[in-house]
């Protein structure tokens, strides 16, 4: 597999039909013109529509960039919508794998798909066949690298053990509040050569807004809500933002091969890059990190 960008544009949100799609491509668009050449997607975002916007912006350009997507889900629901995920439908069949593959390499317009996460393998065991079948694309060169995506720690860890896989993206795990996978994910991640790519970075929302109250997609608890006023509190007093510590955390950890920025718009996507071009002295994020 070829290595990861440090820095990837994570396109959930622009599979979503309430971002048009004028507003979804001068995204992409203005990803490409500020260098970002790593592009992560997947059937599930939009049911196909995040993967089809992605191919139609990769076509207008000439630079090759690094695409990874997921296999796990069955799609049965209109494209730009979203599956509530008791509703969602997981086949990790051979049968199954091979069929997303195609239709991803279609609506991304490639004969290649550089990484594929398995998306939310639900255990080590019941991922078997997936494995070897994306194992046998790999050997065919219809894919790069195998990985997992999940928020799972424990989850990733021991497909880490058992497979040997190239890549994990653990989303909401590795932030300001949520340290989840320092303890043994990342030590295990590095043992076994398996490179980790952070999604997720402010926890849905809450670290960038903390107005929004959003925290893992649900609303936050006192608990989240005190130690998010805590890191803003912080930031502040050291002439910094809390979205800006947030994003210096996770990409100034060597331990992380590359991060997702998911932003939904141009300017949401220039506000990241140019908070990350802004250097923040170690002390000080090491002081913010402190107050959670």
């Amino acid at each position: 597999m070829r290595g990861l960008p440090a820095i990837g544009l994570g396109c959930a949100a622009l599979g979503m039909g309430d971002v048009p799609e004028a507003v979804a491509q001068a995204t992409l668009e203005a990803a490409l013109a500020e260098g970002i050449d790593y592009f992560d997607t997947s059937p599930l975002y939009g049911g196909g529509l995040s993967e089809k916007r992605v191919g139609q912006a990769l076509a207008r350009q000439r630079e090759q960039v690094f695409v990874s997507t997921k296999v796990g889900y069955r799609i049965d629901f209109p494209e730009g919508g979203r599956q509530p995920p008791a509703e969602r439908m997981q086949d990790f069949s051979p049968a199954f794998v091979r069929q997303s593959i195609e239709a991803s390499l279609t609506r991304l317009g490639l004969d290649r798909i550089d990484l594929v996460y398995l998306h939310d393998a639900p255990d080590a065991e019941r991922a078997g066949c997936a494995v070897e079948t994306l194992r046998e694309l790999q050997v065919a060169g219809t894919i790069g690298g195998i990985g997992l995506g999940t928020t799972d720690c424990a989850r990733a860890i021991a497909m880490i053990e058992r497979y040997q896989l190239d890549a994990v993206l653990i989303a909401g795990r590795h932030t300001l509040l949520d340290r989840s996978a320092e303890e043994a994910l990342l030590p295990i991640a590095a043992a076994h050569g398996v490179a980790v790519v952070a999604g997720g970075v402010f926890n849905s929302g809450i670290l960038a807004d903390p107005s929004s109250g959003r925290f893992d997609y649900a609303p936050a608890d006192d608990e989240i809500v005190n130690r998010v006023r805590r890191l803003s509190e912080t930031a502040a007093g050291l002439g910094t933002s809390l979205t800006a510590a947030a994003l210096h955390f996770v990409t100034g950890d060597s331990r992380i091969a590359s991060t997702l920025l998911g932003a939904a718009s141009p300017d949401e996507l220039k506000e990241c890059l140019a908070l990350l071009r802004a250097p923040m002295p170690a002390s000080a994020l090491q002081e913010i990190a402190a107050a959670r």
